[in-house]
């Protein structure tokens, strides 16, 4: 169900919002399709407990992540159930379309950068984990990732662990994004994710052909206790025997094992599209998408190599993939560290890069910021 209509606050409900804010986390371990996120994000994890961890990525948005339990587990469990009508809530409990109400002020504050503002719809226990600062970063990111803003298309009403939740669907002039908050019972956000639009569905491209192939998760375990979310697709007949089998190493950011923005899962495709031409291909969420990391000594080869080399070798030792033609397939800062996997694993057949980065990422960042600031002629 989707309301356009309340674009404001009514006074009554900011008065009752306007305590010193922000959001718990839901799930330090995320990573699937329905929590995906744009390439290059930072995610900010907090916990109810009142322990909060930031996990900075190299470039891009931030997502403040509830967290209904004190330990983040290896995968998302959050579940989204859409609900067609208002339900019945106890006296006192904000109501269905209050919580819209709260979730389209919030998104209406980012857009005319009232960041300051935007903040008192977050609930105190996690307050210092969310500035001005970082929201107006916050929705940078977003505008750098998707194009500038366009318009609020709709809020849809979700449930997740039990916490009620809106999302937000934006649309940019380049992509339209959804931005889910969870509300508490006081109808304080306790989270906040940048999630896929609520109507977004992804649809197979036409080569690929679903009875060619078989799927089936696979964990991959690189440093460290977390078990990372990855899928492998290999040919259902004997005839891909012998041909080349890919990892695929995401961009920068923590992306999902898809690549997911929006409808859009151009690594799904890929593995898809070559599982259909016989080749196995295994694809997996990033660490900074799926596990808890400390964002003080983070590396690239704690974000990158480590887990790369180790989904290599988990892919040599399955069925249906062939160990002496193993291929690393890179995109974006993975194309870039593509070759790094590659010289630290012996035998690896051949290296694949989707659009490299030609220059030092601080530059390239740089450039993209002033080509999107400058769309509409002003800055």
């Amino acid at each position: 169900m989707s309301d356009r209509e309340p674009r404001r606050y009514s006074r009554r409900r900011l008065l009752r919002l306007a305590t010193p804010a922000v959001a718990l986390g839901l799930a330090g371990c995320g990573g699937t399709e329905s929590t995906p996120t744009p390439t290059g994000t930072k995610t900010l994890t907090p916990t109810p407990t009142g322990t909060k961890t930031l996990t900075p990525t190299p470039t891009g948005t931030k997502t403040l992540t509830p967290t209904p339990t004190a330990t983040a587990t290896a995968t998302d469990t959050a579940t989204e159930t859409p609900t067609e009508t208002e339900t019945e809530t106890p006296e006192g409990t904000p109501t269905d379309a209050e919580l819209r109400e709260a979730a389209l002020g919030f998104v209406e504050r980012l857009t005319t950068g009232e960041y300051e503002t935007a903040r008192e719809v977050f609930a105190p226990s996690v307050a210092d984990q969310v500035s001005a600062a970082a929201l107006q970063s916050i929705w940078a990111d977003l505008q750098r990732a998707n194009g500038a803003y366009v318009d609020v298309e709709g809020a849809e009403r979700t449930t997740v662990q039990s916490f009620a939740a809106i999302v937000v669907t934006v649309q940019f002039s380049q992509a339209r994004q959804g931005l889910r908050l969870v509300f508490d019972d006081d109808g304080l956000v306790v989270g906040f994710q940048i999630v896929a639009p609520a109507s977004a569905e992804w649809t197979p491209p036409a080569y690929v052909d679903r009875e060619a192939f078989e799927t089936r998760d696979v964990g991959i375990r690189g440093p460290g206790n977390c078990a990372i979310p990855g899928e492998l697709a290999t040919p259902s007949a004997e005839g891909g025997d012998g041909r080349p089998s890919l990892v695929f190493l995401g961009g920068s950011g923590p992306t999902d094992l898809n690549g997911t923005v929006g409808p859009n899962q151009p690594y799904r495709d890929l593995a898809y599209g070559l599982a259909t031409a016989g080749n196995a291909a295994l694809r997996y969420t990033k660490r900074t998408a799926a596990c808890e990391v400390d964002a003080a000594s983070l590396t690239i080869d704690d974000e990158y190599t480590d887990d790369a080399v180790a989904a290599v070798e988990t892919l040599r030792s399955l069925d249906g993939a062939d160990p002496d033609r193993t291929v690393v397939a890179g995109h974006s800062l993975g194309a870039m560290l593509a070759p790094r996997v590659a010289a630290r694993l012996d035998g690896v057949a051949g290296v694949v890069l989707l659009a490299p980065p030609g220059r030092p990422l601080h530059e390239l960042v740089v450039a993209q910021t002033r080509y999107l600031v400058e769309l509409d002629g002003t800055v």
